[in-house]
């Protein structure tokens, strides 16, 4: 009896170590670039990271369907985000011909349906990090074989993974790049605020300032800024003396941090860095303030009495 509970522990420890590991390498496969695009490194495709663009832009019919003939003069017209090549999903790689709803496997939405962990029957329940991805039929690029009016057509929500669809057919459009986009850059600006005075880095590398500046840094990235207050000056400033006259007399102007605001307005203001997600063009805005206080007297050191013995 005790073999037996221990067998069913390891049993389901394995099965908890296999179930997180299988996670971890979807995370891993599936990269976000930012910009609304999702490179799959196991196919070494980009996908549009909306599956129904076309219903959100007002493209095609209702849902964003369209016609395969559609479908594809748009595929292989669209730019996004400064990436061209864009194209319908490759079609299944097994039982290519046959009725038309045949278990046909393989291809590009069949591969990332199943690497998100969905089964035969469950549809799209495991969208990862897809922001929405509608429970309908989408175009491929393979035609039937038979004919040429023809093409395949996934759709999770069935058991047989694939449908042959006329290509008059209003079926929805998911579209895919090969290999990995390049992510679009977003528009970071520090300006400055206050009497006072510093300087502001950026990790990564891009703003090394002390007046207002602009840099591009990948979107979806993290950037931290670091503030630093200006070393200690030396100012003039008029002190009158007795009798009315004026004269100026050296003093010394110290530059404190003093807090962000703009878009880092959510960062701590006693904490000298700041971290800004680049979900889209940001200006933080870094305050120093000043104040002026006389220097401190050289006073002669003080002698010790028992020196002097």
């Amino acid at each position: 009896m005790k073999l037996e509970k221990t067998f069913r522990r390891n049993i389901f420890t394995a099965l908890f170590i296999a179930t997180v590991a299988l996670a971890n390498d979807v995370n891993a496969a599936l990269v976000d670039l930012g910009g609304g695009m999702i490179y799959d490194s196991d196919q070494d495709i980009t996908w549009l990271q909306d599956s129904n663009y076309t219903l959100h832009h007002g493209l095609g019919g209702r849902n964003g369907q369209m016609t395969w003939a559609q479908a594809d003069t748009w595929a292989r017209t669209f730019t996004f985000n400064g990436n061209s090549g864009w194209r319908l999903p490759h079609g299944p790689t097994a039982n290519t011909s046959g009725a038309l709803t045949v278990n046909a496997t393989g291809g590009e939405l069949y591969n990332l349906y199943y690497q998100l962990g969905n089964t035969q029957t469950s549809g799209w329940k495991n969208k990862g990090p897809f922001s929405m991805i509608w429970p309908g039929s989408f175009w491929t690029d393979l035609s039937a074989g038979w004919t040429t009016s023809h093409h395949w057509i996934f759709d999770g929500s069935l058991s047989s993974n694939y449908l042959i669809g006329p290509d008059s057919n209003l079926e929805l459009v998911w579209l895919v790049r090969d290999g990995k986009a390049v992510a679009p850059s977003l528009s970071l600006t520090v300006s400055f605020s206050g009497s006072g005075k510093g300087n502001v880095t950026s990790s990564p590398a891009g703003i090394s300032t002390r007046v207002a500046a602009t840099a591009k840094f990948p979107a979806g990235s993290a950037v931290v800024l670091t503030a630093a207050a200006a070393a200690p000056q030396t100012v003039l400033q008029s002190v009158k003396l007795p009798g009315g006259r004026a004269t100026k007399v050296p003093m010394q102007a110290i530059s404190s941090f003093a807090g962000w605001s703009g878009d880092g307005s959510s960062c701590p203001p006693t904490q000298n860095t700041c971290t800004v997600t680049m979900d889209k063009a940001k200006t933080v805005t870094v305050t120093f303030n000043r104040k002026v206080v006389p220097f401190k007297p050289n006073l002669p050191e003080r002698i010790d009495p028992d020196k002097l013995r």
